[in-house]
């Protein structure tokens, strides 16, 4: 009967083992997931203002070279 007990035991603290470990996992896909979320919006926000500066430099009649791999651009005043 004790050996009962102790397998009913154990299958016990395995189940609480599998719950903690699956609310770890989802914690941290959560976090990876804001942290994703927080990198893409900073490279909205560069582009953003890469394409607000260039808009600007043709509105006042810049001619523009734009690198879009790194968003630096070289002008020439027309």
């Amino acid at each position: 009967m004790s050996s009962l007990l102790l397998l009913a035991a154990c299958e016990g603290q395995a189940d609480e083992n599998l719950a903690a470990a699956a609310e770890n996992g989802a914690a941290a896909v959560g976090e990876t997931i804001e942290e994703g979320a927080g990198e893409a919006g900073n490279a909205l926000d560069k582009a953003g203002d890469v394409i607000s500066n260039q808009a600007a430099k043709i509105e006042n009649g810049v001619d523009i070279d734009v690198d879009l791999n790194t968003g630096n651009a070289a002008s020439n005043t027309q």
